[in-house]
C-alpha cells in the first residue's frame, strides 16, 4: 500500500474497516488483512498511521483472541519495528497501537512480552 497516495492509503484503511464489519465471515480473513495493514506502521504520514491505529483497535475488539493465532508473531514484530524506529512520530503511534492490543487481549501481550521487551531494549 504504500505505493499509493497518503489519501488513498487512508481511505483503503477506512474501506478495510467497512469490509470486516459488513462481511459474512470476517474472522477468514484476519490472516491475510492484518499482516499487509502492519506494514503501515512504518508509514511516514501522520494520518495513515492514526487511521491504522483506528483500524487495528476496531479490530481487536471485533475479533476474539483465537482469529489472530495466524498472526501474533508477524504483529509483534511489526510492532517492534515500530517501536524502535528511528522516528518518534512512529514510536508513539506504534506505542498507542500496543496499549491498545494490551487493553483488549492482555494474553497477546503476555505470550509475547519476552520478544517485546528485549527488542525495546536492546
Amino acid at each position: 500500500m504504500n505505493h499509493y497516495s497518503l489519501s488513498n492509503r487512508a481511505n483503503a484503511l477506512k474501506s478495510i474497516g467497512s469490509f470486516l464489519s459488513e462481511c459474512r465471515e470476517p474472522t477468514q480473513y484476519i490472516a491475510i488483512i492484518v499482516p499487509n495493514i502492519l506494514e503501515l506502521v512504518l508509514d511516514k504520514e501522520l494520518k495513515v498511521r492514526e487511521s491504522l491505529a483506528t483500524l487495528l483497535k476496531n479490530i481487536w475488539i471485533q475479533f476474539p483472541f483465537r482469529a489472530f493465532s495466524a498472526v501474533q508473531k508477524i504483529t509483534i514484530t511489526y510492532i517492534n519495528s515500530g517501536l524502535t524506529s528511528l522516528e518518534r512520530g512512529i514510536r508513539k503511534t506504534t506505542a498507542i497501537m500496543l496499549l491498545d492490543l494490551a487493553s483488549v487481549h492482555p494474553t497477546f501481550i503476555e505470550i509475547q512480552f519476552n520478544q517485546i521487551i528485549t527488542q525495546v531494549l536492546t
